[in-house]
């Protein structure tokens, strides 16, 4: 493993920036990518192109972290909690809906 990752490590994170769009996001996705190489290790022919093998990887995993975000979002979007809770040492509106008077009850008890 740690020969794949000195001969196919600088190519990965560099898709895995252009995949991810920054340096976190492609720090995270480089590492859980040789994480689960790692455990898929037994399965791995490296006779065959490894690079690709943890390229199609990278590619699910951003798949499914993208999935859950979208998911997440339909649930429970953040603009609408950001929108919800009044800047710190702002004066609470006065709620009007169930949802806003939970917000301003977490909020005065924080």
């Amino acid at each position: 493993m740690e020969e794949m990752v000195w001969r196919h490590g600088r190519a990965v994170y560099r898709f895995c920036r252009k995949l991810a769009g920054n340096k976190a996001d492609a720090d995270d996705l480089y590492q859980e990518t040789f994480l689960k190489a790692l455990e898929l290790r037994p399965k791995l022919d490296d006779t065959l192109n490894p690079e690709s093998y943890l390229i199609g990887i990278a590619v699910r995993l951003w798949q499914n972290k993208r999935r859950k975000w979208f998911r997440r979002q339909r649930i429970a979007p953040e603009k609408d909690w950001d929108d919800a809770v009044p800047e710190r040492g702002a004066e609470p509106g006065h709620p009007s809906s169930p949802e806003e008077i939970a917000i301003h009850n977490e909020w005065i008890g924080s």
